[in-house]
């Protein structure tokens, strides 16, 4: 009995000390926002959705450098993005599904994203303010959007899914959109 629960012990200490080395050997990856692109679907930048509503439709290109010896396999990422003016009401997001990313090697790819801007949802316009300032409308300087967001990335372990959230910000440059757009919403 004693040669049992000592052989249950051992094992359970080297399962450990294996699980300790595999967990320091795991190096965080570095993303790189490289750009905006065109929406992977193909939707325009700027589209009316109704006589006081509009989307912003863009692809974020993104850079995954991996270090690891082990490639993630992600079934899904869900951002949700959140405009300053409103920081509580959800304004957009975008999500991609089965996205793997190799073991040491560099990942690239293009995240679909939308911005939805809807009038009644806005009552005091400072959103459309603030875009139309920002992307040098109103005569200004053109300046980054900051978007905040929530990304949720889920992954399966063991066929378990495990979703976290990560809140961030990013500063976007305007995309290429056009004042004749924006003369279209009626307010």
């Amino acid at each position: 009995m004693r040669c049992i629960c000592c052989f249950f012990l051992l094992t359970i200490i080297a399962l450990a000390g294996l699980a300790a080395f595999l967990a320091a050997q795991i190096k965080v990856p570095q993303v790189d926002f490289n750009g905006i692109a065109n929406h992977p679907s193909g939707l325009a930048h700027f589209s009316k959705t109704d006589v006081h509503a509009f989307d912003i439709n863009l692809g974020l290109n993104i850079g995954v450098v991996n270090p690891n010896m082990a490639s993630v396999k992600f079934e899904k990422i869900t951002a949700t993005a959140f405009y300053p003016t409103s920081p509580a009401r959800p304004v957009g997001g975008g999500e991609l599904s089965d996205l793997v990313i190799n073991a040491h090697a560099t990942t690239n790819f293009t995240f679909p994203f939308q911005i939805h801007y809807d009038h009644s949802k806005d009552e005091e316009q400072r959103m459309l303010l603030d875009i139309t300032q920002k992307c040098g409308f109103t005569g200004g300087a053109k300046k980054d959007l900051v978007i905040n967001y929530i990304l949720t990335p889920t992954i399966r372990i063991i066929g378990f899914p495990l979703s976290v959230a990560i809140k961030n910000s990013v500063s976007l440059p305007c995309p290429p959109l056009t004042l004749s757009g924006f003369n279209n919403i009626s307010i």
